[in-house]
């Protein structure tokens, strides 16, 4: 296979193009799944994967989109011998093929309709992460999804049917959702840095407690102050063993 979706795409409809990391594109793959599993949707999904040894990682995602949808294609180098699941098929390309650089979703359908199309980057990682680079875009443009599916269609003997009515409310209600489930995972990585931030704080406080005191009891008075400040927490209390028969404990209030 010769073709390219992320070129033929570009080159009839020009996208924005902000798409360029791994967890950008898992996060969009992984809403895009969901909504179609979530409404069961009879579709016709493709997914191109680059390589068949990424795609065992995502087998139980795959197993529930094969039970709900009418076709499931999933594009990649023949590098491994993907597990057979049912409902998905696959079409193996060949490692010179422009695909074989390309991560890509289709849905096509009257009333949800999207295209995530990237190409990974011969040169350069991600600042971040150090991984793969990636320039691509994730689009509700009509035009852009209809050239996508009618390329996947034809080169998987699929007979592409023109979409003559579209329900732009039902659209507009399934973006709505996948843009709830966004937030949502933004605000608990956000609750999660803050925990990370607390324990690295707490970690440090207690380190310079520990530089400034030989007893232990008023190293642990310290600490329990420490747990009510950077924690919140009403009270904080603090229980050791000071010798072989008695125990102490340390407590602090706010």
């Amino acid at each position: 296979m010769t073709f390219s979706v992320f070129q033929t795409v570009i080159e009839q409809v020009p996208q924005s193009r902000a798409v360029n990391t791994v967890s950008m594109m898992n996060t969009i793959s992984h809403q895009i799944e969901t909504q179609v599993i979530q409404h069961r949707m009879p579709v016709d999904f493709y997914a191109g994967f680059q390589l068949f040894s990424r795609f065992p990682a995502q087998v139980h995602r795959y197993q529930q989109l094969g039970a709900v949808c009418r076709r499931v294609i999933v594009f990649g180098v023949g590098d491994v011998r993907p597990p057979s699941v049912k409902g998905v098929e696959y079409v193996e390309i060949d490692a010179e093929s422009p695909l074989a650089r390309e991560w890509f979703l289709c849905v096509d359908t009257p009333g949800f309709w999207t295209l995530l199309s990237t190409q990974e980057q011969r040169s350069g990682r991600d600042a971040m992460s150090s991984g793969r680079r990636y320039d691509g875009f994730w689009t509700f443009d009509q035009q852009a999804v209809e050239i996508a599916a009618k390329l996947l269609a034809d080169v998987t003997g699929g007979i592409y049917k023109p979409i003559m009515r579209r329900n732009y409310h039902a659209q507009s209600q399934h973006i709505a959702e996948m843009n709830g489930r966004m937030v949502e995972l933004l605000e608990r990585s956000r609750l999660s840095n803050q925990s990370r931030w607390k324990q690295m704080n707490t970690l440090h406080k207690v380190t310079e407690a520990l530089i400034k005191h030989q007893d232990l009891e008023p190293l642990f008075t310290d600490v329990t102050r420490i747990l009510h400040y950077v924690l919140g927490a009403e009270s904080a209390a603090i229980a050791y063993r000071a010798s072989r028969e008695k125990f102490k404990l340390i407590a602090g209030e706010g």
